[in-house]
């Protein structure tokens, strides 16, 4: 499947905002350009199409049981990541006013389903992709 991501305009490094007035602020290190650190995986997409993939997690308040935000692309059927990740985790910003960042994740580190069983009810991902997404298998 081909992936496409709508196109933005960043005002001073930062996108949006989105829905409840979140903004958000890549990190270079997570850039697809940027080098393999240990502990940071790396987006395959550029920014624009970072903060589309966030933009639907505010939308859709994808919340998980920590107050982050997690989304995907097209029902998981886009790669987000350099290493295959599909899904993007949103870590809850500790002031309000700060800008939101975020990284491609495994589902292999998500401890709850609260997300999962959300997409699937919102019909955003098929049953078989929600089986594997509570095995871990995305």
């Amino acid at each position: 499947m081909s992936c496409s991501y709508p196109t933005y305009k960043a005002t001073n490094g930062e996108y949006g905002p989105a829905t409840r007035n979140r903004k958000y602020k890549p990190q270079p290190y997570h850039s697809f350009k940027a080098k393999p650190r240990p502990n940071k995986t790396r987006w395959k997409i550029n920014a624009s199409g970072e903060y589309e993939v966030f933009r639907q997690a505010c939308d859709g308040n994808w919340i998980d049981e920590n107050e982050a935000l997690l989304s995907q692309h097209e029902g998981c059927e886009c790669e987000l990541g350099k290493n295959g990740e599909r899904l993007a985790f949103f870590p809850k910003t500790k002031n309000v006013s700060d800008p939101w960042h975020g990284y491609p994740i495994p589902s292999t580190l998500i401890k709850d389903n609260i997300v999962f069983d959300l997409w699937f009810k919102q019909e955003r991902i098929s049953e078989a992709t929600y089986k594997r997404l509570l095995r871990r298998e995305l």
